[in-house]
């Protein structure tokens, strides 16, 4: 293990995959999970938004199996008194996996989606 953020661990493998030169090396759910863990842990302190991050499995077992078998993933956290909640999706193209982003800003009640390739076809809710 290479580093911990609020219970995620991140190991050298992990990291090796972003500086290797080969098309089958992107980011992987380590990466992400961790990164989103530094988020909410940094958003701990004084002077920044409250912040929850799901794990990159959340959208896929919501999608495939419903609300019901995802809901006790935040049982302990009260998802209204938190600024920003993100989900990270994963969808997989071809046997390709592309990262976006879901935001949910409750402060200004809207709902963003980010994707680096611009492709807003690939939501289907």
């Amino acid at each position: 293990m290479v580093a911990e953020a609020n219970g995620q661990e991140i190991f050298g493998q992990d990291i090796k995959t972003l500086f290797e030169p080969h098309p089958k090396n992107k980011l992987n759910d380590n990466i992400i999970n961790f990164y989103l863990a530094m988020i909410q842990e940094r958003s701990k302190q004084e002077n920044h938004r409250s912040v929850f991050a799901f794990n990159h499995r959340f959208f896929t077992k919501l999608k495939k199996n419903g609300w019901e078998k995802v809901k006790r993933w935040s049982k302990n956290i009260e998802l209204f008194s938190i600024d920003l909640i993100l989900i990270p999706i994963c969808w997989d193209f071809e046997g390709e996996g592309h990262w976006c982003l879901a935001a949910i800003d409750m402060e200004e009640k809207e709902i963003l989606y980010f994707d680096s390739c611009g492709k807003d076809d690939r939501v289907s809710f």
